[in-house]
């Protein structure tokens, strides 16, 4: 799976459906970041409706450089160009380009909606970075539709404004910072 780091305190924002086995397992949780560097983190809280995770970097002193911007989602055009970054398949960072297919998708055993993307997305790529040609955060990467498992070029991400609102409310709820 993928993450994103979200501000300077070392949390970061994933997909909850990444770290499921691994909670029911009471594994310890490594992450690798863009240095190539592991570090061990702590989950410090969930969003089960909405899919996402809050994780935290334990160790002190270390340089974290997140995404730092927001875009409102009712900017997002569609037609514009998007990049998609995470680890698909495992095989390390990635980015793949692509454009904004549609605003608001809805499924019936999903919550929400979601940008749909024909970025390059495939398994690992979830929890990842959504960006604009800008670098700035559109969304988390959640899922694929495809009949073979793979990328078919029907890809969906949470837009920003529900994993902020997800974000600070897990924040709130554990009174962490």
């Amino acid at each position: 799976g993928s993450g994103v780091i979200f501000d300077n305190n070392g949390h970061i924002i994933t997909n909850l459906h990444v770290l499921d086995s691994s909670i029911q397992l009471k594994q310890k949780l490594l992450i690798e970041l863009y240095d190539g560097s592991n570090h061990e983190v702590e989950i410090i809280g969930t969003d089960r409706e909405n899919d996402l995770a809050v994780l935290k970097i334990i160790e002190k002193n270390i340089d974290v450089f997140p995404i730092q911007r927001e875009r409102e989602i009712e900017d997002i055009k569609i037609g514009e160009t998007v990049y998609a970054i995470g680890n698909p398949q495992g095989l390390g960072q990635s980015v793949s380009m692509g454009i904004v297919s549609a605003i608001g998708r809805k499924f019936i055993n999903k919550r929400g909606s979601f940008i749909q993307t024909d970025a390059s997305i495939n398994p690992g790529n979830s929890g990842g970075a959504l960006v604009d040609s800008e670098g700035n955060l559109l969304g988390i990467i959640n899922f694929i539709e495809s009949t073979t498992g793979g990328n078919q070029g029907l890809n969906f991400a949470i837009p920003i404004d529900v994993v902020s609102k997800s974000y600070s409310q897990i924040l709130r709820d554990t009174k962490i910072n």
